[in-house]
């Protein structure tokens, strides 16, 4: 049950980073006068590199940057 309740929770947590990244994306094409790759495949694209590089935590939350 416990696996079940933090696969959950990433899989909120992806969906929520993807849904951010699509809108800010959405708003810079617009800025750049027009919309050319599906906003949602260019944030799952960039979600993936993020998970690649080790960038979430285990409940899928982004790590904080070290300073």
């Amino acid at each position: 049950m416990e696996k079940e309740f933090f696969n959950e929770i990433r899989e909120r947590n992806k969906a929520k980073f993807i849904s951010i990244v699509s809108k800010d994306i959405e708003k810079q094409q617009k800025k750049e006068g027009g919309i050319h790759i599906p906003s949602f495949l260019e944030a799952e694209t960039a979600y993936n590199e993020f998970q690649k590089a080790g960038c979430f935590d285990q409940y899928g939350y982004l790590k904080p940057i070290n300073q």
